[in-house]
Formats: C-alpha cells, sequence, structure tokens
C-alpha cells in the first residue's frame, strides 16, 4: 500500500482513501489501510442502522471512517432503485456513496456495467434535489480546529494527557496507529483494576455542540458483561470543580473504526471538559488509541 501510494503521488496525486479490491476487508487489513490512508470504503456492506428492518446504503453522521457504507450501482439496479435510495439518504440526514464500474455507451456485457444514459439520469436527479456531492475524503466528518494537543501522541502520554495505571496503559511506537501519524499510539490492556487515559482538561462553551474523533483498534477482548473501552466526558465548572460526566460510546468487541461521537454539555455551568478513556479490569483487552481530536 506504501509504494502505490508513492507510485500514485509521484504522478502528482494525493491519495487519501482506499477502495478494496472487491471490497474485501478484515480488522487486520483495516489495521494496515489506517496506516496509509485516512478512510476504506468497501462494497456492498451496507447494513439495517436504525434497527427498524430497512436497509440504509447511507453513513449516519458521525460514520466509521474506515467502513463506508456504499449503495453498488450496475446491471438490474433500476435507475427508480437508485432515485429511491437518494430519497431515502436525503429524509435521514445520511451520505450515500454510490459505487459505480464500467460505464458504457450503449451495451452491457458485464455484470458490473451501467449504462451511460443511465448514470445521466441519476446525476440529473441528484442535481434536481440539491444536495452537494464530494470526493470521499471531503466527505469524512471533521473539522480544522482540534482543542486536543498532542492528539497523535508524538509525544507520548504528555501535553496535559495522563493515565492512572501506567503500567497498562502505555505509548507505543511500534506503529499500530492511524494516518497521518501512524508510528505513534497508546497501548491499551488491562490487569486487575480499570485503566484510564485522561486528555487535557479544555475550555468549552456550553451553548456549542462538539464532535469528537477517536482512531481504535480493539485486538483482544474477553467478550461479556461490561467489558469494554468506553469514552466519558468529565465536565467542570468556571472553577475547574467536578459537575458530572457523560458516558459517549464504547466498544465491547474486536473491532476496528474511527470511533466518533459528538458531545453538547449539559448544562449552562459546564466552562471546561476532559475525556476519559477507561479500560475495564480483567476484560483481556489489547487496543491501540490514535488521532483523538
Amino acid at each position: 500500500m506504501n509504494q502505490s501510494k508513492a507510485d500514485l503521488a509521484a504522478q502528482g496525486i494525493d491519495a487519501q482513501a482506499l477502495a478494496t479490491p472487491y471490497g474485501d476487508w478484515t480488522p487486520p487489513v483495516l489495521a494496515e489501510i489506517a496506516k496509509v490512508y485516512s478512510s476504506h470504503r468497501g462494497f456492498a456492506d451496507s447494513i439495517d442502522q436504525n434497527a427498524d428492518g430497512v436497509i440504509e446504503h447511507g453513513n449516519g453522521f458521525p460514520y466509521n471512517d474506515y467502513l463506508l457504507y456504499d449503495l453498488p450501482v450496475q446491471v438490474g439496479v433500476p435507475i427508480a432503485q437508485v432515485k429511491a435510495y437518494i430519497d431515502q439518504t436525503i429524509a435521514n440526514n445520511q451520505w450515500l456513496i454510490l459505487s459505480l464500474h464500467d460505464i458504457q455507451a450503449s451495451t452491457t456485457n458485464d455484470e458490473y456495467d451501467y449504462l451511460n444514459s443511465d448514470l445521466d439520469q441519476i446525476a440529473a436527479y441528484v442535481k434536481s434535489k440539491g444536495v452537494p456531492v464530494v470526493n470521499v475524503t471531503d466527505g469524512l466528518a471533521g473539522g480544522t480546529n482540534n482543542l486536543l494537543p498532542n492528539s497523535g501522541f508524538d509525544n507520548s502520554i504528555a501535553d496535559g494527557w495522563t493515565t492512572d495505571v501506567p503500567s497498562t496503559i502505555t505509548a507505543d511506537t511500534g506503529d499500530n496507529g492511524s494516518f497521518p501519524g501512524a508510528s505513534s499510539s497508546i497501548h491499551l490492556t488491562s490487569d486487575a483494576q480499570v485503566g484510564r487515559l485522561f486528555s487535557p482538561q479544555i475550555a468549552i462553551d456550553p451553548v456549542k455542540k462538539y464532535f469528537v474523533k477517536n482512531f481504535l483498534n480493539v485486538n483482544t477482548i474477553t467478550v461479556d458483561a461490561g467489558n469494554e473501552v468506553a469514552f466519558i466526558i468529565d465536565e467542570y465548572d468556571a472553577n475547574g470543580t467536578y459537575l458530572t460526566f457523560q458516558y459517549r460510546k464504547a466498544e465491547t468487541s474486536v473491532w476496528l473504526s474511527n470511533l466518533n461521537f459528538e458531545y453538547t454539555p449539559t448544562n449552562a455551568n459546564v466552562r471546561s471538559a476532559r475525556l476519559q478513556v477507561v479500560v475495564t479490569a480483567n476484560s483481556g483487552i489489547n487496543a491501540y488509541l490514535d488521532n483523538v481530536q
């Protein structure tokens, strides 16, 4: 992957997103992709995201950058069906990625072909809806103002980051992180006590909504009730006095993702906050955390 990316760069192409051949992937494959690229799209991985019995091909905010869902458009997929999925995506306020292969002028000789005239109709329908059309990299959720220093852990556990169990929450330089600086990350393991990684306490505006991105690769975990890598926001008032916390998200299985979430301060008294990454005791967890922003 590094060589192919270098070959593209030599042609003036700054490739940051990868679609795997045939859409095939496993968590270890995603781990290697994450070292080189900012996102990954498979093929036909869509699921029922809202537990309503309906498959959504769109991606619900805040997305998983390393498993973006798509809608395959090929022979046998009617224009009306594509339009219906576009409407569904708009109604759900999602991001729809259309995957097309060989676009033919007049005949379709392969199951992955699609007619030029049919694509023209789809493009016209999208235009009529007034929705933005972007490439994958520009479609990813993100921001330009990262409030957390040393978010890629290039300076180890420093710059305000701390841990209460330094024997199990450690800095790692074994190339287990994610793009753009995969060489450094945080190694999360488990023993007889709960382990926590704390971010610096940062000033916030209680009327604003915040977006938090976290690269997390859980290699092993004993699947049992309560075992997890959890993400918690601690909240403080203007004097630095602890107020409360919000349990935002957790991973309970072997998985790799950009575990992203939104955070809205609990009330007007909140003036600063910090992130806790919590590893359950005796959970068999072996995981890597990177690019917390």
